[in-house]
């Protein structure tokens, strides 16, 4: 994901609500707050760029937010659209494997794969980066997060979306667990049926 200026702000990625009639890409609400408010970014994919415009609705508690996809838009730096292809969600126990997948800022040009284990589940961690604070129950693994791998999917060796990856911790890497990224899905799917019926509000 970059923003407006095209500076390198983080990662994300395509998942839909449980009908599957609403999708977005989903990322952390600490990336989306770096996009310049209200501002479009842009999706990089390969050689491939779109549009987005970030969703004003996020969730601030669990470090999420949404970006709606421009396909129809063309941009002149990029060979074309952003493909789309939804994640599918799963659980995740102790001590499974993951693989977390993001665009670090730190001069790469490639995708980064990041592997680890998962240590704990269900736990509050201090977030090390940032404003301290304490995490909500959160997934955490030994993995070891960049700069730019904020917001990036984390899938287990099926590649399932196990949650999102969001800071390090004070005793490993939070991971957001993926029933908020669906819930916040939900909530947007409900606003847009509701835009539908009013058109003019």
């Amino acid at each position: 994901i970059l923003n407006s200026k095209g500076d390198a702000i983080g990662s994300g990625f395509y998942a839909c609500s449980t009908d599957e009639s609403v999708c977005a890409v989903v990322t952390n609400s600490h990336v989306a707050r770096l996009s310049l408010a209200d501002k479009s970014v842009y999706l990089v994919q390969g050689d491939k760029v779109s549009l987005g415009k970030v969703v004003k609705e996020k969730d601030t508690v669990n470090d999420l937010a949404l970006i709606e996809v421009d396909t129809k838009t063309p941009v002149q730096q990029g060979a074309g659209p952003i493909e789309l292809k939804p994640v599918e969600f799963a659980d995740v126990k102790k001590d499974d494997a993951v693989f977390s997948s993001c665009y670090p800022t730190l001069g790469m040009k490639e995708v980064a794969i990041n592997s680890g284990k998962v240590m704990k589940t269900d736990e509050r961690l201090l977030v090390a980066t940032g404003t301290p604070m304490l995490s909500p129950p959160s997934i955490v693994s030994d993995q070891v997060i960049i700069g730019g791998c904020s917001g990036g999917a984390n899938f287990n060796a099926e590649g399932k979306l196990i949650g999102i990856m969001r800071a390090s911790g004070s005793e490993g890497t939070i991971i957001i667990k993926p029933k908020h990224a669906i819930q916040l899905l939900e909530e947007f799917k409900e606003k847009k049926a509701l835009e539908a019926q009013n058109p003019s509000k």
